[in-house]
């Protein structure tokens, strides 16, 4: 985990966002933002519905990376 976590910081070095939108998601881990919404819905990538919108927390964000 601790090589994830370097990794993760090297990714967004300084960042301090704590939520991230799918679109920054895609342009982060260079993927489709289809790929991210695909992990949205079936629970892949954690994330939280807010109204018509998705958000996804940076810790949630952290631990996705080793799934995709």
């Amino acid at each position: 985990m601790a090589d994830n976590q370097e990794w993760f910081d090297r990714l967004l070095p300084g960042q301090e966002k704590i939520v991230f939108a799918p679109t920054e998601v895609a342009s982060l881990l260079e993927i489709p933002e289809e790929k991210v919404y695909q992990g949205l819905a079936e629970g892949d990538i954690p994330g939280i519905k807010w109204g018509t919108r998705w958000i996804i927390p940076r810790a949630a964000l952290e631990k996705a990376v080793v799934i995709l």
